[in-house]
């Protein structure tokens, strides 16, 4: 059975075309931006200028027929598209247009999975012909590092959760209560993986992990050093829209609009399928990104692996007084939470409402990140 599946984007937003039987319930579809042309097909575009779509599976082979659908989630104006093939083989894309009265447009995208919804966003602005084009400067789920290399993101809406644990849930920690509504205001990109080995080198040059491998978790690295990793990420686009999550984004995000332990229910039973952790990490050490199974809003890893940074420091009482929206974490401390567990964790401490901390300048071969990017 497919664990993942992969779609490839062009800049448009587009209908996948095949004989292939459709995904299976159980199959999530992740959202992947390639480069292609900023110019939406048209009509005879030979196929190394279309934006093509295609759903495949992990291994890239057998393409699955699956509709993406799009619509204007900002502004206002008709959105039109003409369904077109591409190549000999059948492979479609879609030329947008947009109406007179509009200029730009946000325009969403996306296609269900049996376990959710993934979403691909971009702004489309209108030519003096009424082409609709992408606009390279609002960005769609793809950060480009030097190299070549990429990272990719997926939207969070904005949107309220119960945060912490509640009094009667099986080894619960003291810290994760009282458990109290959060509303977080702002949606925001989430790294759909931990941050790899590939692309912390990209952009430092080094490499601190223990155990190495281009797609395997960066980790060994302090707070500290996430902050310079993030200040260049942030030099590179010249804008400070990177940095690590909140702890409320981080368990917002992990939950996924789950209330039980784990993002996939209460039962230990389905962890392996899920996690890397104490329980089946055989050898010992970090796994390639994405080899489980995502949660509901198609992240993966975020049950173990490597513990990741939070931007909050740690207060063990904090939740007695913290806001009830957009929570910034305690002013004074002088630790950093770390949440998700990793490969050498038993099972509770992977557990969505887990805390747990770390000094700011502490480098260990099970801390690693996954960023946020701001809208």
């Amino acid at each position: 059975m497919l664990h993942r599946m992969l779609l490839i984007l062009g800049l448009g937003f587009l209908l996948a075309c095949s004989d292939k039987p459709s995904p299976t319930a159980t199959d999530t579809l992740v959202l992947s931006r390639v480069s292609g042309n900023d110019q939406v097909a048209a009509p005879g575009t030979p196929l190394d200028q279309a934006l093509v779509v295609q759903v495949v599976d992990q291994q890239g082979q057998g393409v699955i027929d699956r509709e993406v659908i799009f619509w204007i989630a900002a502004g206002s104006g008709q959105l039109s598209a003409e369904r077109v093939r591409t190549d000999s083989q059948g492979r479609a894309a879609t030329r947008l247009t947009l109406g007179e009265q509009a200029q730009t447009v946000r325009v969403r995208a996306e296609v269900a999975g049996g376990q959710g919804v993934v979403e691909f966003r971009a702004a489309v602005s209108r030519t003096d012909s009424g082409e609709a084009v992408d606009s390279s400067a609002v960005f769609a789920g793809t950060a480009h590092l030097p190299g070549g290399t990429t990272m990719e993101f997926t939207w969070i809406d904005s949107g309220s959760f119960v945060m912490g644990s509640h009094e009667f849930e099986d080894e619960r920690e003291a810290d994760e209560g009282p458990q109290h509504q959060v509303h977080i205001s702002r949606g925001f990109w989430f790294g759909t993986h931990e941050v790899t080995q590939a692309q912390w080198t990209a952009v430092m040059t080094t490499n601190p992990s223990q155990f190495p491998g281009s797609q395997r978790p960066v980790e060994r690295v302090s707070w500290d050093e996430a902050q310079l990793f993030i200040d260049r990420l942030n030099a590179l686009i010249e804008s400070p829209l990177y940095r690590l999550p909140t702890e409320a984004e981080w368990e917002y995000a992990a939950r996924a609009g789950t209330l039980t332990r784990w993002s996939f229910g209460d039962s230990i039973d389905r962890i392996s399928s899920f996690a890397w952790y104490a329980g089946n990490n055989d050898p010992a050490g970090t796994k390639t990104v994405g080899g489980k199974l995502p949660n509901p809003w198609g992240l993966f890893d975020m049950h173990g692996n490597v513990w990741e940074w939070c931007q909050d420091r740690y207060d063990p009482k904090y939740y007695d007084e913290a806001p009830r929206q957009d929570p910034p974490g305690p002013n004074t401390g002088r630790v950093h939470v770390i949440r998700g567990g990793a490969f050498g964790s038993l099972a509770p401490f992977l557990r969505s409402a887990y805390r747990d901390w770390s000094p700011a300048d502490a480098r260990g071969e099970f801390l690693g990140l996954r960023l946020v990017r701001l809208d």
